[in-house]
């Protein structure tokens, strides 16, 4: 085996002192830490090549220290501790970023196994070599969700159809208000497919005009048109044998839905101004914050189009459906904009807590992310404090709001407070949509997709419902 950096956090002083010594004896630098500011100071101090974190820990659970340090060293493989060896609790670590799991008493030999494994990881030499001799086809054998913060019902569901779906060429289409996190879930996707060699390329479809949208998506022939002086390849080229995502689906006009379904269809496409058919060997992942069926219903969306797409659905949740997460994503990001801030936040105050388990999240988890980011550059540390919170128009009294339990069913609680702010933003802007939205600070199709679930219609004041 090849002398890997590892740091031990565990509580336990026998633990800690089995493995450095059975580790050291390896040929592996080892250092101990028993709490999580030795642990987090020890990362700064000295970074690690492995991480073996307990998953009880005196001062914070191992979890929330898996986000932090998955925040802090994003590429840091770590292996979850535990003598509560269950399904759910190996599950639940691996979703949350952590490379393997062993159960306590574990033994020299299942150490060294899982030790070896990482250690492949982390030497990148062993990894161009595994990836140079993969078989076509092949998967990696563990689904990688590191960038995915979540142990909801909801969100378990979302990273099974990943593990599901990620290894077959199908097109995926992912639904969600926006600010959900659907990018994350095209990136999962990618990365756990047999394309995650390949390029993963980006295009927003809400961004572009329709005559730029389809020289980006499929490049044009020098002179097809004012200011096109050199050929130059499209999106399709660019993600050869690789994934493109396509974000914004549903704003497409209908002749580029046609062209677009060509491509799906029979798997070429023409440069714009081009004569020879080009061959697309690209995965299509589209994703759209807007109900397609309803558009196909309406004429505005090819039915045709919608079903090739749609071969497998995701739905995204919104954050208000899975609040047991927030404090999970509260923590992953803290760890995360201490990083890209230069900060030193340890956590959050319980009343702060509070007030963001309690918000609504029009903007979702992106909003979130923002709030906190805002807090943290304006706020004082080492805590983040109710104080430092810079939330939107939405941001009601706490007993306005109604906080669903654990086994309230999804959609059976109606926040009324909500209502009128959207109500009132409307009559203000005397029924302009794009300007409620930006009052509000959300995007206008969140606003829409608001409206529509309140019953509030785009030219008059409802009647309140009873």
């Amino acid at each position: 085996m090849t002398s890997t950096r590892i740091l031990v956090v565990d509580d336990d002083l026998g633990i800690r002192q089995t493995l450095e010594g059975v580790l050291t004896d390896e040929g592996h630098r080892v250092r101990t830490a028993s709490t999580r500011a030795e642990a987090l100071s020890s990362l700064r101090s000295h970074p690690a090549d492995l991480v073996l974190l307990d998953l009880k820990m005196p001062d914070v659970t191992g979890f929330d220290l898996l986000c932090e340090i998955r925040s802090a060293a994003p590429e840091t493989p770590i292996v979850m501790l535990t003598a509560y060896g269950t399904i759910k609790t190996a599950v639940d670590a691996i979703k949350l970023g952590a490379s393997d799991f062993m159960t306590k008493p574990f033994n020299l030999e299942e150490v060294r196994r899982v030790i070896d494994g990482c250690c492949q990881s982390v030497d990148s030499d062993a990894c161009r070599r595994l990836q140079s001799g993969r078989a076509p086809g092949a998967v990696p054998p563990k689904p990688i969700f590191s960038k995915m913060v979540g142990t909801s019902e909801v969100m378990r569901q979302v990273y099974d159809i990943i593990a599901r779906v990620a290894a077959h060429d199908v097109t995926v289409l992912i639904t969600g208000e926006s600010g959900t996190g659907k990018e994350l879930v095209a990136e999962a996707i990618h990365h756990n497919s047999h394309r995650g060699e390949g390029p993963l390329v980006k295009l927003n479809c809400a961004a572009l005009p329709e005559t730029l949208l389809e020289s980006e998506l499929f490049g044009h022939e020098k002179g097809a048109f004012t200011g096109a002086v050199e050929q130059r390849p499209g999106r399709f080229e660019l993600a050869e044998s690789g994934t493109l995502f396509l974000d914004e689906i549903s704003s497409t006009s209908p002749s580029m839905q046609a062209k677009l379904l060509r491509v799906l269809q029979e798997g070429e496409f023409e440069r714009v101004g081009g004569k020879h058919a080009l061959h697309a060997n690209v995965r299509v992942v589209a994703a759209t914050n807007r109900d397609l069926k309803d558009l196909v219903e309406r004429g505005l969306f090819r039915e045709d189009l919608y079903y090739r797409l749609n071969v497998v659905p995701i739905e995204l949740p919104p954050l208000r459906e899975r609040r047991s997460d927030i404090g999970l994503l509260v923590h992953h990001f803290i760890g995360e904009l201490n990083t890209a801030f230069g900060k030193s936040f340890a956590g959050i105050s319980e009343d702060a807590m509070n007030i963001l388990a309690n918000y609504p999240w029009p903007g979702n988890v992106r909003e979130l992310r923002n709030v906190l980011a805002k807090a943290m550059l304006l706020g004082d540390e080492p805590c983040i404090r109710a104080g430092d919170l810079l939330l939107g128009p939405f941001a009601a009294p706490p007993t306005t709001v109604h906080v669903p339990a654990a086994d309230d069913p999804i959609g059976s609680h109606t926040p009324l407070s909500e209502r009128d702010v959207i109500i009132q933003a409307l009559q203000e802007c005397r029924w302009n949509q794009s300007l409620a939205a930006q009052k509000l600070g959300i995007h206008r199709n969140t606003l829409r997709m608001r409206m529509d679930r309140f019953g509030v219609s785009g030219s008059r004041p409802p009647a309140r419902r009873r």
